[in-house]
This record gives C-alpha cells, structure tokens and sequence, in this order.
C-alpha cells in the first residue's frame, strides 16, 4: 500500500471548495486560521517550500494566510549552515563567548574553525566537557531567547519575507492548527520533553554529520546544523489529552 502523502491529501480536501463544503474537521482547521469565516467563502490552496519549510498559501474568500506544515513525526526544522545559524543568534545579541560555544560543540575538533586533527562525537564531548552543553542550553533557552528562536525556526519566511500566522500538524488520525503566539507559548512551557544534548527548547540541535573518520564524500554535510524535531504527535496527542480534561 503507498504511503498517504499527507500535505497532498490534505490540499485535495480543502482547494476549490466552499467552508461549507468541508467535513468538520477541515472546518476546525481552517476556522482557527480566519475565524470570521464564512459558509460560502471560496478556498484556494497554493503550496510552496520556501527554504526548507512547508508553506501553504491559503486563500480564503480573497485573503491570503501564510501557514506552516509539519506532517513526519521526526520533523527537520531547519537544515543550512552553522555559519547562516550564527547570523541568526546574532540578530538575537548572543554574545561572542557563547557563539563560540557553539561552534566549539559543532565542530568537536577542540577549534573554533574546523582545523582539528582529532574529532569527537557529541557523546564524546558530553563526557569530557559537560559545563559546555550546560552554557549552551542555558543561552538558547532562556524564556525571550527561545521564543525568538522557536518564532524564526517555525514562523519565519526567509525567502519571501510572508508573515506566517499559523501551524499546521497533520498526521493519518488527526489535524489540528494553531495560531502563532499560542503555539509558541505551548512550546515554551511544555516540559515534557528531556535532553542531555544541546536543545532548543523541544528540538534537538546537531551538527548534520559529524564525519569523525573525514571521509571527504561527507564533508560537506559536516558544515550543516541539523535541527529536529522528534515526537511530534506525541506533543499533539499531549496538548489534546491537556485540552480535553
């Protein structure tokens, strides 16, 4: 049996029909992102990746929502370079002590630069220097800090530059949408999540491939951050149980 395309399924139920039109928990779905909505409004869906996000384009009655989609249990948040990172962070005044923890930790060679002989896994590394990964989270997850971070990881539209008002999780059992300032606010109090590796808020931070025997087919890859989220439905089935009492 082929696996169900998720976003695809979901663009098929919703374009080219009325709100009236669509079963109810299409209905719900669309309801939190314009909650003016109307029955006879007009939906038209235009799906594009800007970057490496989901974003649909939702038109509703004329009026276009920019919203993000998550549809994998293990979703990847954001894959591009330590050095693209780090322009980030700086948006955000992190100091240089602790942007060179981090590229301490990224590249695991005992450099700041990539220039070591010797290279450590993250395991490795958490062993030797344990104050390292503690200094790291303590900078990314500082209440402001890391609903900056989360706002940019998850809402923000580097290519086009669109504001995103709304995520999207979808999975075979269940949609459900947020709107942005109450997902974030979910995101940032929800501890159920639990690290012993650098962590933004509930995403793992890595580097891509570490590449500990420098085979030159994979170096590339090593110059990556790689941030994921893992246990996705687990959050949403969480938030729903919590929601629900």
């Amino acid at each position: 049996m082929a696996k169900i395309n998720l976003l695809k399924q979901f663009i098929l139920n919703i374009n080219n029909k009325k709100f009236s039109e669509l079963p109810l928990n299409y209905q719900q779905v669309l309801f939190n992102i314009k909650e003016n909505i109307k029955p006879n409004n007009f939906i038209k869906v235009i799906k594009y990746i800007s970057g490496k996000k989901n974003i649909l384009i939702i038109n509703i009655d004329n009026e276009k929502y920019y919203v993000t989609i998550l549809t994998k249990n293990e979703e990847i948040i954001y894959d591009d370079t330590i050095y693209h990172f780090i322009n980030i962070l700086r948006k955000f005044k992190f100091s240089t002590s602790q942007i060179n923890n981090l590229l301490y930790f990224h590249w695991g060679d005992t450099t700041l630069n990539n220039s070591g002989k010797i290279r450590y896994s993250s395991k490795d590394l958490y062993e030797h220097n344990h104050k390292l990964f503690v200094d790291i989270n303590n900078s990314f997850n500082k209440q402001t800090i890391l609903l900056n971070l989360l706002e940019q990881l998850l809402f923000v539209d580097e290519i086009y530059q669109k504001p995103i008002s709304n995520i999207i999780i979808l999975n075979k059992d269940k949609m459900i949408s947020f709107k942005k300032v109450f997902f974030l606010n979910l995101l940032v109090n929800n501890k159920y999540y639990k690290f012993s590796d650098v962590h933004i808020g509930p995403f793992s931070f890595q580097n891509k491939r570490r590449n500990l025997a420098f085979n030159k087919h994979f170096e590339y890859r090593r110059l990556n951050v790689l941030i994921k989220w893992f246990d996705i439905y687990k959050f949403l089935n969480n938030t729903l149980a919590f929601e629900n009492k």
